[in-house]
């Protein structure tokens, strides 16, 4: 499944990787569609989430994939994120309130970008309630 992914216009060769806005269903991957401070977002429900890129966008080059997280997320947690593309998988940096990786890839490389978050889980004290992996902004 296609999930967006959004040029970034004052970034040359960067994307924003964002949730499936309000017109896609929640599916196995996302959980339904929530605001929170004037933003909409989504809520990871696997620990692999992937992005299909319509094609690359240069031939060769460095590339680099943001995702905006809008509800904070614990240390321990980010710590665990991982971003594979192109053959490499790098750990999700903390820049500007986003979530960065930056990869190297050639006209070759495969288009698909995969998120491996930690396993989602229940909030605290709430056991029995949907198990969150990262909240991504729409």
């Amino acid at each position: 499944m296609r999930w967006p992914v959004k040029p970034v216009e004052d970034r040359p060769r960067a994307f924003a990787l964002a949730a499936p806005g309000a017109d896609s269903a929640p599916g196995p991957a996302w959980h339904a569609i929530e605001s929170f401070g004037g933003r909409t977002y989504r809520w990871t429900a696997l620990e692999k989430v992937t992005w299909q890129l319509a094609e690359l966008p240069y031939h060769s080059g460095k590339i680099r994939f943001f995702i905006t997280p809008v509800i904070g997320v614990r240390a321990e947690l980010r710590q665990q994120c991982r971003l594979s593309f192109a053959g490499q998988t790098l750990p999700l940096e903390l820049h500007e309130g986003n979530l960065t990786a930056e990869f190297l890839y050639s006209s070759s490389s495969e288009a698909t970008v995969v998120l491996t978050t930690h396993k989602p889980q229940p909030p605290p004290g709430r056991p029995n309630a949907r198990k969150l992996g990262l909240s991504i902004a729409t």
